[in-house]
C-alpha cells in the first residue's frame, strides 16, 4: 500500500508540474500566434498557430507536450514502479544526466536506454489524466490505508479482550477444582489453559 501511495504521489506532483509549465507557456505562445486581421469571433483554421498551441496545451494533443516534458526531465514511470520507495531509481534519473539520450547510440547501453525511453513516454501519457485525478486517487488510497489500519487495530483489541475473558474463565475453572494431588492440579491447569486457548481462537459469528 505504501509503495502504491508513493507512486501515485509522484504522478500527482508531476502532473501538477506539467500543468503549471503549460500555463506558463500557453499565454506568451498565444500572444505570439495572435491573428493579425481576422475578426475575433471568426473560428480559426486547424492549422493556425494559435489553434496548434491550444491543442498542444489544453486540447486533445496535450499528451505530446507531456511526453516531451517527461523526456526532457527523464521522468521514468518504469523506474518509479520497479522498486520500493526507499530504493527507487526514479530520482536517480530525474532531472539528471544519468541517462542522457546519447546513450541510445551506444550498443552497450541501448537496451537499457530504450527501456528508459518507454518509461518516459508512459510517464507522459499517465500525467495527461490530470493532477486532480491523481490527487483524488491519492486521497482515496490514504483513506483506505487508514481504514485498514483501524480495522486491524480493532481486530487486535477484540482478540485481546477475548483472550482475557478466556483466561478469566480458566482461572474460574481452577478455582472450582477440588484436586489436592499436585499431579491432578497440573492436569486441571493444563486442561483449563487448553480450554482458554480454544475459546480465544474459535471463530466469531459473522
Amino acid at each position: 500500500m505504501d509503495s502504491l501511495i508513493f507512486v501515485v504521489s509522484v504522478l500527482a506532483v508531476f502532473a501538477m508540474i506539467h500543468e503549471r509549465v503549460l500555463e506558463l507557456l500557453r499565454v506568451p505562445l498565444r500572444f505570439i500566434a495572435k491573428p493579425a486581421s481576422q475578426a475575433p469571433e471568426a473560428p480559426l483554421p486547424p492549422t493556425h498557430p494559435r489553434t496548434v498551441v491550444d491543442g498542444l496545451t489544453i486540447g486533445s494533443f496535450n499528451w505530446v507536450s507531456a511526453v516531451i516534458l517527461a523526456l526532457l526531465t527523464h521522468a521514468d514511470l518504469l523506474a518509479l514502479l520497479s522498486s520500493k520507495p526507499e530504493s527507487s531509481n526514479f530520482f536517480k534519473f530525474y532531472m539528471t544526466d544519468e541517462r542522457s539520450w546519447d546513450r541510445l547510440f551506444d550498443p552497450a547501453t541501448r537496451d537499457a536506454q530504450l527501456l528508459h525511453l518507454l518509461g518516459c513516454v508512459l510517464m507522459g501519457f499517465s500525467t495527461t489524466a490530470g493532477s486532480k485525478f491523481w490527487h483524488d486517487m491519492l486521497s482515496g488510497l490514504m483513506d483506505l490505508r487508514k481504514r485498514l489500519k483501524d480495522a486491524e487495530s480493532e481486530a487486535r483489541k477484540l482478540t485481546a479482550t477475548e483472550l482475557k475473558q478466556a483466561l478469566e474463565s480458566a482461572a474460574g475453572e481452577l478455582g472450582d477444582s477440588k484436586a489436592t494431588n499436585p499431579a491432578q492440579v497440573l492436569a486441571d491447569t493444563a486442561r483449563a489453559l487448553k480450554n482458554a486457548a480454544n475459546k480465544a481462537i474459535e471463530p466469531r459469528p459473522s
